[in-house]
């Protein structure tokens, strides 16, 4: 054999090898996207899975205006969903300053700033409107106000239906 087909055939046994280590490295690389792939398509579906809840009513709320002047009304107004359409007793108990007053519709002053009332199965939705009205201490121009409810569903807190709400009250 000559010395050029002894270089030839040594140049092809090299070129080989390397193909086959670049044939192994792309493999490598193609498995190594397609787990990166598998992990991001898992991390989104986990992260953006929400187990439905099993309450059986839902409340959201509004605050409007979420700013007002001294003694202004701020409507509040909580829509209530009966999921399970069934009857259900709701208490609305609101923690709060005793700057604030609230009022359940315009005019009547709630006791104790708790509010009874009952959701039927043939009301599916429903609006319960109340309005605030806040005060400040003297020589202050302005607070903001936190109003903490707590909701109890036939006789039991749900801490799941708590919500935080803001009012803030400036001077005239």
């Amino acid at each position: 054999m000559s010395i050029r087909a002894k270089v030839l055939n040594q140049f092809s046994k090299e070129s080989k090898l390397e193909m086959r280590k670049r044939k192994s490295a792309q493999s490598w690389i193609l498995i190594l996207v397609i787990a990166v792939v598998i992990v991001v398509i898992i991390v989104v579906g986990y992260v953006s899975f929400k187990p439905t809840s099993n309450l059986p009513i839902k409340i959201s709320y509004s605050l409007d205006p979420s700013t007002v002047k001294e003694n202004e009304p701020a409507k509040l107004t909580f829509s209530i969903t009966n999921i399970n359409e069934t009857f259900h007793d709701v208490q609305f108990v609101f923690n709060t300053s005793s700057r604030l007053k609230i009022y359940a519709g315009t005019e009547e002053l709630l006791e104790n700033n708790v509010y009874n009332f009952t959701i039927g199965y043939y009301e599916r939705d429903q609006d319960r409107e109340f309005t605030v009205v806040g005060s400040l201490e003297e020589n202050i121009a302005g607070s903001k106000y936190q109003i903490h409810l707590q909701v109890r569903l036939d006789k039991q807190i749900i801490p799941e239906l708590s919500k935080t709400i803001y009012l803030t009250v400036k001077r005239e």
